[in-house]
């Protein structure tokens, strides 16, 4: 079964390499999740506007237009559900503030007087 270090031999030598380092840094993008994301629409050129490539994966909102009105209503979903799952799963990173780990902050607690009395020494 593949694992990560076999993705990080695959990458090394990919030519959608420098995709997949930009994904990764936002947050929530781990190497297999960046991987697919850059994978799955295929050749992006072949999108001529961003619009067409979320019709793809199908992020973009249905419509129930009758005479002058005009309702726009929840995403059609039609497109690649594997993409359209995997955005979903990335972007519950970004629903949460970030937080700092309890272990950072007793870390801080503990060395940061040590600093302190380290730069007084060096007066």
């Amino acid at each position: 079964m593949p694992d990560a270090t076999d993705s990080r031999d695959l990458l090394e030598t990919w030519h959608l390499r420098p995709a997949v380092k930009a994904l990764l840094a936002f947050k929530g993008f781990q190497l297999v999740a960046t991987m697919i994301t850059v994978s799955e629409p295929g050749n992006i050129l072949r999108f001529d506007h961003p619009r067409q490539l979320m019709s793809y994966i199908g992020l973009v909102p249905s419509e129930s237009t009758s005479a002058n009105k005009r309702r726009q209503g929840d995403i059609t979903k039609c497109g690649n559900p594997h993409l359209r799952w995997l955005l979903a799963e990335v972007v519950q990173h970004y629903a949460n503030p970030p937080r700092v780990s309890k272990d950072k902050i007793l870390a801080d607690r503990v060395f940061e007087p040590c600093l302190q009395s380290g730069e007084e020494h060096l007066k």
